[in-house]
């Protein structure tokens, strides 16, 4: 039978103030800061990751050469090469579109890729592996009424089947990969490419999906019509939004001369440009410093002077845009004047004399009297756990509210009451 034991807990705070840096240590620093040659930059996990869906109703088909003015938009699959079985039967080829404006418009992207679910096959063995192209279309279409022949009702193909004419279809692919005959095919895309529908560069007209050589490998890709939501084409798309700063709050007046910055989110692997500076246009920095903290927050290494407005952002590192700063906040640093003093005041008590007698008792009085008034701080408040909690972690994480000005604090847990022994804890 375990036995429960009750643990006390106390925080003791104490409150320092380390001396202010010269100017020439900060000027050092910061062009130590401005060339961070033992950082890794990279952007290799992005912050965010959006599947899209093709756009409906309109986002895919395929058409068919045998079948040159035959429309297949809404059946379940998408055909994509040519038959073994029903040789020398037409060429399947997709076309997909995807909605771009579900992505934030301030997002930078990192990576994309298209993932088509593979149905069935009709092939042979020789055949696969095969390749296979994705091609950006810069033409309209419409899924109800594209056939071989036609983009839509009156508008042909400049070249029947959407391909040999780049005004239509692109020359070269955004993506090529080598599928076997099951299974999901992904294409990695050309993320510049796909940068350019997100910016309005080439209107999002969608893709055409095709074989590099269409004979006796016919892949049927489920649609966005496919009963199984799960198996849907998707367009995966990782991105990066630039970091929301958390603390301290804009305009905020701070105690703490070497405040920790939070902003969020905060990914491991990423890397961040932390930047204070005295005027909004960030051209008298004190901090300018990479880092690569996972959580999101950053503590200032040396003291900022008091009785001054600072400037803050957070960059993050991007392989395709560089730096993306977050938006600036602002706050203040003023420390505390309410320090303990003493005062003399001057006694109005005359200089004491005595009078020999056999009986006398000598008498002294003080001529000064010292005073002084002193403010308490307020202890810290104690949040978690509650208050006779019990608990199942035998390493629980203690939670306190800050005090304005705390920058140490003295943390305490003991078997007794009065912790005057048996402690479990009793450290800085």
């Amino acid at each position: 039978m375990l036995k429960k034991k009750s643990l006390l807990l106390v925080v003791i705070l104490s409150l320092f103030w380390p001396a202010a840096p010269s100017p020439q240590a900060l000027a050092a620093k910061r062009a130590s800061a401005r060339h961070p040659a033992n950082v890794a930059m990279t952007s290799a996990a992005p912050t965010h990751t959006l599947a899209i869906l093709p756009a409906a109703p309109g986002g895919d088909t395929y058409i068919n050469g045998s079948n040159v003015t035959t429309n297949y938009g809404g059946l379940a699959t998408l055909g994509v090469g040519e038959p073994n079985s029903l040789a020398p039967a037409g060429i399947d080829r997709a076309l997909l579109r995807f909605d771009m404006s579900l992505l934030p418009a301030e997002a930078v992207i990192d990576s994309a890729q298209l993932a088509l679910t593979i149905i069935s096959a009709d092939y042979a063995a020789a055949s696969f592996p095969a390749t296979f192209y994705v091609y950006r279309i810069k033409a309209n279409w419409v899924e109800s009424e594209v056939t071989w022949q036609r983009r839509q009702v009156g508008v042909n193909w400049l070249t029947a089947g959407a391909s040999g004419n780049a005004t239509e279809v692109e020359s070269s692919p955004l993506s090529t990969a080598l599928l076997s005959p099951s299974g999901t095919a992904v294409f990695d895309l050309d993320v510049a490419r796909v940068r350019e529908w997100q910016n309005g560069t080439l209107a999002n007209n969608g893709v055409l999906v095709r074989a590099a050589i269409e004979n006796n490998n016919l892949l049927n890709f489920a649609s966005n019509d496919n009963v199984n939501y799960g198996l849907r084409p998707r367009l995966i798309i990782g991105y990066t939004l630039a970091p929301s700063l958390s603390l301290p709050d804009d305009g905020a007046a701070i105690s703490d001369p070497q405040p920790t910055l939070q902003w969020g989110p905060g990914v491991s692997g990423r890397t961040y440009k932390v930047q204070v500076a005295r005027d909004s246009g960030f051209s008298d920095l004190v901090v300018d410093e990479w880092t690569s903290a996972p959580l999101g927050t950053h503590r200032v290494a040396s003291p900022l002077p008091d009785n001054t407005t600072y400037y803050w952002r957070v960059g993050i590192w991007t392989d395709q845009q560089g730096l993306l700063y977050s938006p600036t906040r602002s706050f203040s640093v003023a420390l505390p004047t309410n320090t303990p003093t003493a005062t003399l005041a001057p006694s109005d008590t005359p200089t004491p004399t005595s009078t020999p007698t056999e009986t006398a008792i000598p008498t002294d009085t003080p001529t000064a009297a010292a005073t002084f008034t002193a403010t308490a701080w307020p202890p810290p408040s104690l949040e978690m756990p509650v208050e006779g909690a019990v608990l199942s972690d035998s390493q629980p994480t203690l939670q306190w509210v800050p005090v304005p000005g705390g920058t140490f604090y003295r943390l305490q847990v003991s078997r007794l009451s009065d912790f005057s022994s048996q402690f479990v804890v009793n450290e800085w």
